[in-house]
């Protein structure tokens, strides 16, 4: 991603983001709440809202991959989701995670969770930057002697992610992995900005072929951790597409305000309707009821797993038929 994308981009990703996040996880803690007569809570229902309330930043860019084969131009639409997907898997872990501790600790105050929000985003990104800048300047700087630095890299990044992990904020993570990777793509124009007598650079090359390489390897994963994970029962898949109902109309509605605020074309409100797909992030984030030990934690991966499957199907069809719509 260009740096100066990523800022013009920022704003409209985090807007879009909030304005999809916060009405599907309410309505699904509701209706799931209503649907079960009970017996599943409020509760309950809002941690799984938050799980799935995120997109999935793999299933994005392979589904509008796909959709770019087409032969439509769908940057500008293409970097906001992209930008989306890596700021909602932060904002669904700590809101997961603060439901769980309001289920665990009642007398929680709500605006500690919100101020966590605000923590795991800032201290990502300043962690990310520094990693970053410092392991371009040594790369620059020792280009003749370091072999293999993209293996380097990518072992950096796992300590960078660590370490916002752990001195940061549950959730930084990703954040600081965000930034670290943007830092070593724009080496170039953040010399600039710095003013820096000597330009920063990296063989750009090698860490685009393997971060390729890297990206096949978790779709691999993907699946085959999906499938080890699931039980298939019928209340599940009732409340599976349930959830998947009120994604996809949230969406649709969120995509006509948006696109009325900003301006987009018909085929980039169309896209940002229908391209909200799920994937390893709520696969994941369903384990943490299992980690945290909530009871009746089997309803959250079970669930999920129809969602996520419901959601990328629906990405993938549907948004081909939307733009070859507006091709014809």
């Amino acid at each position: 991603i260009d740096i100066y994308s990523f800022i013009r981009t920022l704003p409209k990703s985090l807007l879009l983001s909030t304005m999809t996040f916060i009405p599907s996880v309410t309505l699904i803690g509701i209706s799931l709440h209503l649907i079960s007569s009970g017996g599943i809570s409020i509760l309950h229902g809002l941690l799984l809202g938050s799980i799935v309330g995120g997109t999935s930043t793999v299933s994005i860019i392979a589904i509008l991959a796909n959709l770019e084969m087409l032969g439509v131009d769908i940057e500008n639409v293409k970097r906001i989701l992209t930008l989306e997907s890596v700021i909602s898997d932060p904002l669904c872990i700590v809101t997961a995670i603060m439901i769980i501790k309001f289920m665990t600790v009642p007398a929680l105050p709500p605006l500690e969770g919100v101020g966590d929000i605000v923590k795991t985003i800032s201290t990502g990104f300043l962690i990310g930057f520094i990693a970053g800048f410092a392991w371009i300047f040594i790369l620059s700087r020792f280009r003749k002697m370091i072999k293999y630095d993209y293996i380097l890299s990518i072992a950096l990044l796992f300590i960078t992610y660590v370490f916002a992990e752990v001195f940061g904020v549950e959730g930084s993570g990703i954040m600081a992995a965000l930034m670290f990777g943007l830092v070593l793509g724009n080496s170039t124009s953040i010399s600039k900005m710095l003013m820096l007598k000597e330009e920063l650079e990296v063989d750009r090359e090698k860490l685009v072929e393997f971060h390729e390489e890297i990206t096949f390897l978790i779709k691999s994963f993907f699946f085959v951790f999906l499938g080890i994970i699931v039980q298939v029962g019928l209340e599940y898949v009732i409340y599976g597409i349930t959830a998947f109902i009120i994604i996809q109309c949230v969406r649709w509605i969120v995509s006509i305000v948006f696109s009325r605020i900003f301006s987009l074309t018909k085929l980039e409100k169309d896209v940002i309707g229908v391209v909200c797909p799920n994937g390893l992030a709520a696969a994941v984030i369903s384990q943490l009821p299992l980690i945290y030990g909530i009871p009746g934690a089997e309803l959250y991966p079970n669930t999920v797993f129809i969602i996520i499957i419901g959601t990328v199907l629906w990405a993938s069809f549907v948004g081909s038929y939307f733009i070859k719509k507006n091709i014809t």
